[in-house]
């Protein structure tokens, strides 16, 4: 597959994603790849890239009321802040 190509089957796989529910999250250290399972037994696995800075971060998920930020090999949590969509509510 090319880059748009790619790019395509991922939007793809992620809309097939709409609507579910998480039922599991596992990490793995060293890196702290994450591996998300969701109520029709699909799987998500984000495969942690190295950051180039000490603060980068390669990804954060959230869930509920927790932030789950992974750089440089750290995982770090934090209290998530009501997001704007909440408050149109």
């Amino acid at each position: 597959m090319d880059g748009a190509e790619n790019y395509d089957f991922m939007l793809r796989s992620l809309r097939r994603l709409r609507g579910r529910t998480v039922v599991h999250v596992r990490t793995t250290a060293p890196a702290w790849d994450v591996r998300i399972t969701f109520d029709d037994s699909t799987e998500l696995v984000l495969l942690c890239d190295q950051a180039v800075k000490e603060r980068d971060s390669s990804y954060s998920v959230r869930l509920e009321n927790r932030v789950f930020i992974v750089s440089s090999g750290l995982l770090t949590f934090e209290e998530a802040r009501p997001s704007l969509a909440a408050a149109d509510r």
